[in-house]
């Protein structure tokens, strides 16, 4: 096997993926396939590289994305270009209608983009709808100041990330000893960029104003806010959907444990603060508790 510290990364020619020593390091104690994607790996044309299952193998393994999401999960809309995100099986959800609901409950996301091999990110709310054609989206903005914007073109790939509740787990709540891990739940959004302008733009600023507004007290609409001041920030932003090509979605809560210290594991995080106690409902809500 060749020494971590020896190389700084092995490069898949064929699909730009990358393989880090750390990554090389984790083979060496797991050696599960799990898919490493470089910020070119963005791109279209990226692609996955996985360390071999068997150490010792003379080059690193390929295998197809579709093979790939068989394995770790994912609801594909079309033929895509995306690596999976690392989910055992026992932790990936498939239920659309739930992860839907997630995205629509955890609407404040990340978007990120890579351009000339550089990734940024920018953390804004997107609403989930479909568009004319009937296509699940991501409708959302950002401000023209912000230099991501140079890489939100029609035809981009990006990927957003939704984030949900989540805990620290001490392997003092199983009943036998064990390492500590963090339990949560997690959906990537991965699409292909369509920039939005006049009208569209409009109509969908006001869908985005109501679905937050519409539970509040005294809910505020868009013709409420003075044109003058409206319309300085309508300039001053970049609109665009999301058509969603893949979504992947993580509810990693403690599905691999036994019946007692799944059980001691809520009880341990209802004990907590509201996140925790977030943590502890999702795990209730599993077929596999029965209190």
């Amino acid at each position: 096997m060749i020494p971590a510290a020896a190389m700084a990364a092995v490069m898949d020619k064929a699909t730009t993926a990358i393989i880090t020593p750390a990554v090389m390091h984790a083979r060496a104690t797991d050696r599960r396939i799990m898919p490493i994607i470089s910020p070119k790996g963005m791109s279209s044309a990226g692609g996955v590289s996985v360390w071999p299952k068997r150490q010792g193998a003379a080059s690193s393994a390929r295998i197809r994305r579709d093979k790939v999401r068989r394995m770790w999960g994912a609801v594909c809309y079309k033929d895509s270009n995306f690596a999976a995100m690392y989910i055992p099986r026992r932790y990936e959800e498939k239920d659309i209608d739930k992860i839907h609901s997630f995205i629509r409950e955890n609407s404040f996301g990340i978007l990120i983009s890579t351009k000339d091999g550089i990734p940024a990110g920018t953390h804004i709310p997107l609403l989930l709808e479909k568009d004319m054609d009937g296509r699940d989206i991501l409708m959302g903005h950002i401000s023209r100041g912000n230099e991501q914007k140079y890489a939100l073109v029609d035809g981009a790939k990006v990927l957003v990330i939704f984030a949900g509740v989540h805990a620290y787990i001490s392997p003092r709540w199983y009943t036998q000893m064990n390492v500590p891990t963090w339990n949560y739940i997690a959906v990537h959004v991965y699409g292909t960029v369509k920039i939005v302008e006049g009208d569209e733009l409009h109509a969908a600023l006001r869908r985005l104003v109501d679905n937050y507004e519409h539970p509040m007290p005294r809910p505020v609409t868009v013709e409420e806010i003075p044109e003058k001041t409206y319309d300085e920030n309508f300039r001053g932003i970049v609109g665009f959907k999301i058509v969603i090509d893949e979504i992947q979605a993580a509810y990693k809560l403690s599905q691999n444990r036994d019946e007692q210290s799944y059980h001691q594991v809520v009880d341990e995080l209802e004990k907590g603060d509201d996140v925790a106690k977030g943590v502890a409902e999702e795990m209730k809500k599993r077929a596999n508790f029965n209190k």
